[in-house]
């Protein structure tokens, strides 16, 4: 707690009429008994000890009803110019006082009542900028209150932080972000501090990542995209990494497919390679799944850049196979399998390619007439074994990534099996 010096200053300003000079007298005497009651609670909290702790519900009470009195005055629009000063230090003490006590429980690990700490908190800091702003800076007296005054109002800002944590310990999201944007908006709100707010801990960038990351999950992309600018410049690389995917997963659900489009080219033109690029080629991959022309050009520019990008290489593959161009789709599965040879993926594509061969040239070969067995025999084992041999070693890679897949490798495995004589192996697969 900040303990502060009260100096009362005197004024008289005459009353023109009578409901005037009522109404002056009425907000006269509720400062004058706020103060009253303000210095009752302050010799409480000021005189108590280990043993004998203040009666707290007393304080309260006189801070509430000080508060109260206070607030009625400043209303009133009667509290003399010269008391003006007096009037805000009083809200501020009083107001200080109620949300020490309730700070007080925090740090005990008791409930807060966070509704009445954020009123008490603001109503403080009014308290604080009001006496700033009626203070007499060539009193010396006024002017020392005045500069322990402007600390302790920028040292509330972090207050707002910790309703952050206490919000954010509830799972109220709505909560962190409202306390979040106070806490940014500090400066705007008390410009008189804003020289002492500049570089605040909890930074301003990751204020605004925390926001960013409760809109998210509130599916607000308003607010995402208000505050992004801001929080992609908090230095912090996980925190990075969540803003280029909720960024980018705003621009979508928002429906603005031209923008997410041109911003994950973008960002996968820097780098095509890495982790969170490769997770966004696939995003991108998924997007064009059902329209293979563009897939192919989005594909072909990543491996004009980087022929080492597996889901390129995949990507590209998988347009030619959808086009039945096996053979060349073929050239790109292999180059992925390359890359990683536990691609799942990319194994099972170079086999169906394969296999999808052999069974085209098995389908041509029946419908022909040959001069010799010998000659049927070797168009069969050119055209029809030798690709069946090729693919069997993926569909086996397939089984031994996903044994319990069989759908995957099951059928294709036994195919193969007894085009290539190896009749046990098949019999084996005969229950999947």
């Amino acid at each position: 707690m900040i303990a502060l010096t009260l100096l009362l200053t005197a004024g008289i300003v005459s009353a023109q009429t009578p409901e005037e000079k009522a109404a002056m007298k009425e907000a006269k005497a509720q400062l004058t008994q706020s103060m009253k009651l303000r210095d009752a609670a302050k010799t409480a909290l000021q005189s108590a000890t280990a043993d004998k702790p203040a009666d707290t519900e007393m304080v309260k009470s006189n801070c509430l009803q000080a508060d109260e009195l206070i607030e009625k005055a400043l209303a009133s629009g009667y509290v003399d110019n010269k008391k003006l000063f007096d009037a805000y230090f009083v809200k501020d003490e009083v107001n200080t006082f109620l949300l020490n006590m309730e700070f007080a429980k925090y740090q005990n690990h008791e409930d807060v009542n966070e509704a009445f700490f954020t009123e008490s908190l603001n109503k403080a800091c009014d308290g604080m900028s009001g006496v700033l702003k009626y203070g007499n800076p060539k009193d010396d007296i006024q002017a020392g209150v005045m500069k322990a005054e402007k600390s302790k109002l920028a040292k509330c800002q972090v207050y707002y932080a910790l309703l952050v944590q206490m919000a954010n310990g509830k799972g109220n999201s709505e909560a962190v972000i409202e306390n979040c944007k106070k806490y940014i908006d500090y400066p705007k709100a008390y410009p008189e501090v804003a020289d002492l707010c500049a570089n605040p801990n909890p930074s301003y960038p990751q204020m605004a990542y925390y926001i960013c990351a409760m809109a998210f999950n509130l599916k607000d992309w308003k607010t995402l995209a208000e505050y992004t600018p801001l929080a992609k410049t908090f230095d912090d690389p996980d925190a990075k990494n969540f803003m280029e995917a909720a960024g980018a997963q705003a621009l979508l659900q928002q429906g603005d497919t031209a923008a997410w489009i041109s911003n994950m080219r973008e960002k996968i033109a820097k780098e095509p390679t890495s982790e969170e690029n490769e997770m966004n080629i696939q995003n991108l991959m998924a997007f064009y799944a059902k329209n293979p022309v563009e897939l192919g050009k989005f594909c072909d520019e990543i491996l004009a850049v980087a022929p080492e990008s597996k889901l390129a290489n995949y990507g590209k593959g998988y347009c030619l196979f959808a086009d039945s161009k096996y053979a060349d789709a073929l050239v790109y599965y292999k180059k992925a399998v390359e890359i990683d040879p536990n691609y799942l993926d990319a194994n099972i594509q170079c086999g169906l390619c394969l296999f999808n061969i052999a069974d085209a040239n098995n389908r041509t070969i029946a419908g022909k007439r040959y001069k010799t067995q010998a000659e049927a025999d070797a168009d069969v084992q050119k055209n029809v074994r030798a690709y069946f041999e090729e693919a069997l070693p993926y569909f086996e890679k397939v089984r031994e990534l996903v044994p319990d897949d069989s759908g995957k490798w099951a059928y294709e495995l036994r195919t193969i099996y007894n085009a290539t004589g190896q009749k046990d192996k098949a019999k084996e697969l005969e229950n999947y």
